[in-house]
Order: structure tokens, then sequence, then C-alpha cells
């Protein structure tokens, strides 16, 4: 697993004994190319598979604010400029 596509720096890069991984640390946000290849007890490996990504997003979208028109104001204006604040 590498934040880069072509596994230039692994984030993890583990051998394991079956067909599912769970990282043991937490992963940052950001979007992670992963692979995998199987090695038989002889030592031989496939080829690698297809690259897959995944977007870690664990962090909150901020709740916009509304600016105006104010809150419970009145305006005669039938288009009125609604307007929020990131």
């Amino acid at each position: 697993m590498d934040n880069n596509a072509d596994f230039s720096s692994p984030t993890v890069n583990t051998t394991v004994d079956n067909t599912a991984y769970t990282p043991p640390t937490a992963l940052v946000d950001r979007v992670y190319s992963w692979r995998v290849r199987t090695v038989d007890h002889a030592g031989n490996k496939s080829a690698w598979s297809a690259i897959w990504t995944v977007r870690v997003d664990v962090e909150p979208t901020p709740v916009p604010g509304l600016v105006s028109p104010t809150n419970e104001s009145a305006t005669k204006d039938t288009t009125p400029l609604l307007r929020g604040a990131p």
C-alpha cells in the first residue's frame, strides 16, 4: 500500500498468511494504491495483481455557515441572494 501509484515509498509492505489484512496503525487521510501477489511455500512469486485505489477520509467535512440574508429577516426581493460561508 502506497500513496504513490508507482509504489516508490510503501506505507505498508507486508506478507500475510491469508487473504485479508488490516494495517496495525491508522492510515492518514489520502488516496492509497494497493496490490497483492501470492508466494508459494517454495518462495515462488506470482505476478502482481491489478492496482486498486482506496481513499481514506476520516476528517469530517466542515459545516458551512449562513451569511445572508440574516436569520428571520424580511425582504421584498423575490430573488434574494442567499450566501453561505465555507
